[in-house]
C-alpha cells in the first residue's frame, strides 16, 4: 500500500507471481519452501525493528495488547503468501501493518504453513505437520523458550481471530459480516481447539526438533 489518494481509495502497487492459497498450496509442501518463507519474515523482522517511527504516525491496528519490538505485518496468512520464483517470495495485503511482539506475526504464519488445522487442506494433504512446526521455529532462530511461547501465542492468535470476527459482524462492519454470514468465525474456533487439544504433541515437535 502507497498510501490515500485525496478520494479516500488506497493506493496500491502489484507483485507478480502465484497466490498460495487456496489453488497451490503445494506451492509450500516442501520443507525449503517453509524455511524460505520463515527466513524472509526472519529478515523482514529484523529490518522492521530498526525502523523508528514518527512520533504522529497512525496506524490500523486490528488487535490490542499485541506487544511491540517490531513493524509487524499482521496477516502472515497463505491467502496473502505470493511465490515469485524459485526461492523467491513475497508478502501483500499490508493495510494493518502496524507494531508488536514478532513472535505475534510469526505465530499466524506457522499457523498456516503447518498447518495447524483440523480441516483437509488441498495440496498439504500429506505434509508431516510435527517437523513442518519444529522448522518453523529452526528456521526462526528461536530458543526453547521463544518456541514455547510461539505455541502459547499460536492459540490465542486464533481465539482473537474468532472473536475479532464475531464482535465486529455484530456491528455490522464489513468483511467481517460477510466472514461471519460464511462461517469463518466457526473454523477459527475449531482451529483454537485443535491447538490446545494437541498441545503436548505440539510441544514435542517443538522441543524436539534442532
Amino acid at each position: 500500500m502507497l498510501g490515500i489518494d485525496r478520494d479516500g481509495r488506497e493506493v496500491l502497487s502489484f507483485v507478480e507471481g502465484e497466490v498460495v492459497h487456496p489453488d497451490h498450496n503445494e506451492l509450500v509442501a516442501s520443507d525449503q519452501a517453509v524455511s524460505e518463507v520463515v527466513g524472509w519474515i526472519r529478515d523482514f523482522h529484523a529490518a522492521s525493528a530498526k525502523f523508528v517511527a514518527p512520533v504522529d504516525a497512525r496506524w490500523q491496528r486490528l488487535f490490542d495488547h499485541v506487544g511491540s519490538g517490531v513493524i509487524a505485518h499482521n496477516d502472515l496468512g497463505r491467502w496473502n503468501l505470493v511465490r515469485q520464483g524459485p526461492g523467491r517470495w513475497a508478502f501483500i495485503d499490508w493495510d494493518t501493518a502496524a507494531p508488536a511482539d514478532p513472535l505475534w506475526d510469526l505465530a499466524y504464519a506457522a499457523h498456516g504453513l503447518v498447518p495447524m488445522t483440523p480441516r483437509r487442506e488441498p495440496g498439504l494433504e500429506e505434509v508431516d505437520r510435527d517437523r513442518r512446526l519444529g522448522l518453523v521455529a529452526s528456521a526462526y532462530g528461536l530458543d526453547e523458550v521463544q518456541r514455547l511461547r510461539l505455541l502459547d501465542l499460536i492459540a490465542q492468535r486464533t481465539d482473537v481471530l474468532h472473536r475479532l470476527i464475531v464482535d465486529r459482524a455484530a456491528a455490522g462492519d464489513e468483511p467481517w459480516a460477510s466472514q461471519f454470514r460464511d462461517g469463518h468465525h466457526h473454523a477459527w474456533a475449531e482451529d483454537t481447539a485443535f491447538t490446545i487439544d494437541n498441545h503436548q504433541r505440539w510441544r514435542r515437535a517443538l522441543l524436539d526438533s534442532d
